[in-house]
């Protein structure tokens, strides 16, 4: 069983943040009787399933009607967002009994052309946490909320973004976030319940045209996680945007056949022998985040 499966119900952002890179592959957005055929064959093989890859979850025309699917199948759904269509589904969301965890990317605010003010644009986010605190007290949900921050970094300009925002979250759960806050990497600070912010560095996304960084190393890809393209395309791991290592696809295959196959069975004995096989893989600095970790069991 993975941890993680990622169904990518499109590949197409409102925004176009400076720290994701273009998706090139042809645009799409995946119809939700082909979400609940994917989601019927994942929900045996995980834990939690993940709306998105690429592109932005609550952009789907018919993401109401995904929600309801997920209740319907009994998912435990992780979802990440930019916050800035939230409007459309608060209500809904706050209701959804598939979801476990909501991110939004708050960092995304200061990767494009400023539209709002940075109070503007956190006070629907705000407003749904604050809605959400409400009905956990009356136990009418259980969710965690992360406002993520993943834009750690040397830079002064990008300390001086995290101060902007501290002030706001201080502002208005009257609490004491500062310069000095003891940030250590996936590190989270509690702000009441199951509200959190959480504070990574920023990363580069693998790309072929990259220097090669070792042969030696390990993943969590097609041991811990899986991901589905809107396409169809079964890839390891969330950080193959371009499909590169593409291992099936579940129009053509089902995703217990697709696992079998034989580029799936090397790269994950790669993984599992501490070899990276795949030029991508040799080239994506996240396999550092493993390296110092035991490759048999990792």
């Amino acid at each position: 069983m993975f941890e993680r499966l990622y169904i990518e119900i499109s590949n197409i952002c409102n925004l176009q943040c400076k720290f994701c890179p273009e998706v090139i592959r042809e645009k799409k957005i995946l119809a939700p009787s082909d979400f609940r055929k994917f989601a019927t064959q994942a929900k045996p093989l995980t834990k939690q399933i993940c709306l998105h890859l690429m592109g932005e979850p609550l952009a789907h025309p018919q993401f109401a009607e995904i929600m309801d699917i997920c209740d319907e199948l009994g998912l435990k759904i992780f979802l990440t967002t930019n916050g800035t269509l939230l409007k459309r589904h608060s209500e809904k969301l706050l209701n959804w009994k598939s979801l476990e965890q909501i991110n939004f990317s708050v960092h995304s605010y200061f990767a494009n052309p400023a539209r709002l003010t940075l109070q503007d644009y956190l006070a629907p986010i705000l407003d749904f946490c604050d809605k959400s605190l409400e009905k956990h007290e009356k136990k009418q949900t259980d969710f965690y909320i992360n406002l993520r921050l993943w834009n750690l970094a040397k830079s002064n300009q990008q300390k001086d973004q995290n101060l902007q925002v501290f002030d706001v979250l201080n502002r208005h759960f009257g609490i004491e976030l500062n310069e000095n806050v003891d940030i250590k990497m996936n590190k989270s600070k509690k702000i009441q319940h199951k509200l959190y912010v959480h504070f990574d560095t920023e990363f580069i996304w693998p790309d072929l045209s990259q220097m090669k960084r070792s042969e030696q190393g390990s993943c969590y890809g097609l041991r811990k996680q899986l991901a589905i393209h809107a396409n169809g395309d079964v890839v390891p791991c969330c950080l193959d945007k371009e499909s590169l290592l593409k291992i099936g696809n579940v129009y053509e295959n089902t995703l217990s056949e697709v696992m079998k196959s034989d580029r799936a069975k090397r790269i994950r004995t790669g993984f599992e022998n501490g070899r990276l096989v795949e030029d991508l893989c040799q080239k994506c600095q996240y396999a550092d985040r493993f390296r110092s970790q035991n490759t048999q069991t990792g």
